[in-house]
C-alpha cells in the first residue's frame, strides 16, 4: 500500500501526538488485551489466535452453502467489507460459487421472511451471532426468529461475543459453540478477531494472509517517526477539518470496494464524532459517482476533503476490441487499451481537475484488491482514527450517544 500525500510534505509531530505513538508501541510490544488501543494485538497475540483456529477447524471439514453472520454495525460491516471485496460484489453474477455470506444485519420482515423461504429445508448452513454485549436488540431478534423458523440449522452455530455477559452464560448451558471478544475490543476494531477471521475463513478467504497485511501495517504505523504513514495521514485529515473542510470523502476507484467504505464511515463517525466535534464521512464509488456527484464536489461548496484509493494491479484484465461501433474518431482511442488503462487515466483526470480546483486530497494505492492488501488498508486506517482521537482531544473507543438510543429501546420494550 501506497500513501501519497499532497506535494509530497511531511508535517511537524505535535508532542502530544509524538507521545501517543510512543505509547501504542509499548502496547504493541506488550501484546497483550489490557487497554482500549490493544486490538492492534488480535493480528499477533498467539494465545487468542489459537482459541480462534480451533473454533474454525471444529467446522472447516464441511461444505456449506450459506454462512449467515447475524449482527449489526462493528458486528459485521468489516466481515462484509472483506467478503465483498473478495467475493461478495460478484455473488449475483457467480451463482454456482459457493459458500455465500449472508449479513443479516438489521430488522425488516420482509428480508427475513425471504431468508426463512431460502434455508427452512438447507441443511448445509453455518450461522454465527456476533454481539460483544450480547444484547444487541436487532441481532437478539434476528437469532430468535431464525432459530425458531429454521430448526435445521441448529447444529451448525457459534455465538461470538465477550465472557462477561450473560448471553456467554446462557449458550455455555446450552452447549452451544462460543467464541471470545477480547474485552477491551471495540466492535468497529474487531475484525481481525473472531468477528470477522471464523466466517471469512469459512467463506474459503486466507485469513493468513489477511493477518500477515495486518502485522505489516501495524510495523508501520506504530513507528515513532516522521515517515509514519498513519500519523502523516492523521495529520493531513486533521489540518484540513482545522482548515474547515467538514465533510471527508474517500472516492474508491474499485466498485467492489464499496461495504469497505460503509465500515470506514463506522470507523470514523463513531470514533470521533462526539463532544460536539467531527466531521462527516462519506463515501464515492468510481467511476460510477463522477457522473453522479462529481459537479457538486467541484463547482459546490468547498468544504470537502478526499483521499483517492485505487489498485496497483488487476487480476483480470480485458483489452478493449470495437468491432461493432461505426464512429471510430472516438473509439479509435480505446482500441487496444485494457479497462484497468482507462479507469487508470479517468483517475489522473480527476487528479488533474482536483489540482485546477484546488480541492485538497491525498491518495492510497492499494497493490491489489486481496486479502493481504485489505488488512494493511484497514490495519492502518484503525491506527489513523486513534491517532486523529488524540489531536481532536476525544475518546475514539467509545459511543455514548449510540448506547443512549440502545438503552431507550429496552425502556419502550418493557413498557
Amino acid at each position: 500500500m501506497n500513501l501519497a500525500l499532497k506535494n509530497g510534505d511531511l508535517c511537524q509531530i505535535p508532542n502530544k501526538l509524538n507521545e501517543y505513538v510512543e505509547n501504542i508501541f509499548e502496547i504493541a510490544k506488550g501484546n497483550n488485551f489490557l487497554s482500549e488501543e490493544s486490538s492492534i494485538n488480535l493480528s499477533t497475540n498467539s494465545p487468542y489466535l489459537k482459541e480462534v483456529v480451533e473454533c474454525i477447524g471444529k467446522f472447516k471439514g464441511k461444505k456449506y452453502d450459506y454462512i449467515v453472520v447475524i449482527g449489526i454495525g462493528g458486528s459485521n460491516l468489516g466481515t462484509k467489507a472483506i467478503y465483498d471485496a473478495i467475493f461478495g460484489h460478484f455473488d449475483l453474477i457467480e451463482p454456482e460459487r459457493f459458500p455465500k455470506i449472508i449479513f443479516l444485519d438489521t430488522t425488516n420482515g420482509n428480508y427475513i421472511h425471504k431468508l426463512i423461504s431460502l434455508l427452512k429445508f438447507n441443511k448445509n448452513v453455518f450461522v454465527n451471532l456476533v454481539t460483544k454485549s450480547g444484547s444487541t436488540t436487532e441481532s437478539i431478534v434476528n437469532f430468535e426468529v431464525l432459530m425458531a423458523k429454521c430448526p435445521s440449522i441448529r447444529n451448525d452455530l457459534v455465538v461470538t461475543t465477550s465472557k462477561d455477559n450473560n448471553l456467554w452464560e446462557s449458550c455455555q448451558s446450552k452447549n452451544i459453540d462460543l467464541l471470545s471478544i477480547p474485552s477491551k475490543d471495540g466492535g468497529r476494531y474487531s475484525v481481525f478477531s473472531g468477528v470477522g477471521l471464523l466466517p471469512l475463513s469459512l467463506a474459503g478467504i486466507s485469513v493468513k494472509e489477511l493477518l500477515g497485511g495486518a502485522r505489516e501495517a501495524l510495523k508501520k504505523s506504530i513507528d515513532p517517526s516522521a515517515t509514519n504513514p498513519a500519523v502523516q495521514s492523521a495529520l493531513y485529515i486533521y489540518r484540513n477539518y482545522t482548515a474547515g473542510k467538514n465533510i471527508y470523502n474517500h472516492f474508491y476507484f474499485n466498485p467492489e470496494l464499496e461495504s469497505l467504505g460503509k465500515w470506514q464511515i463506522q470507523l470514523l463517525a463513531e470514533s470521533l464524532g462526539k463532544e460536539g466535534k467531527g466531521f462527516t464521512p462519506t463515501i464515492s464509488i468510481g467511476t460510477t459517482d463522477l457522473h453522479s456527484v462529481m459537479q457538486l464536489y467541484v463547482g459546490g461548496a468547498k468544504d470537502k476533503f478526499f483521499t483517492l484509493v485505487s489498485t496497483k494491479n488487476t487480476k483480470n484484465d480485458i483489452t478493449i476490441e470495437t468491432p461493432f461501433t461505426i464512429d471510430k474518431s472516438f473509439t479509435g482511442q480505446l482500441e487496444g487499451k485494457t479497462i484497468d488503462e482507462v479507469t487508470k487515466i479517468i483517475l489522473e483526470g480527476v487528479k488533474q481537475t482536483f489540482v485546477k480546483k484546488l480541492l485538497p486530497f491525498n491518495e492510497i494505492i492499494l497493490n491489489e484488491i486481496s486479502e493481504r492488501s485489505l488488512g494493511e488498508y484497514m490495519q492502518f486506517k484503525m491506527l489513523e482514527t486513534m491517532y486523529l482521537g488524540n489531536l481532536m482531544n476525544v475518546n475514539a473507543f467509545d459511543q455514548p450517544d449510540v448506547e443512549g438510543y440502545k438503552s431507550e429501546t429496552r425502556h419502550l420494550l418493557e413498557g
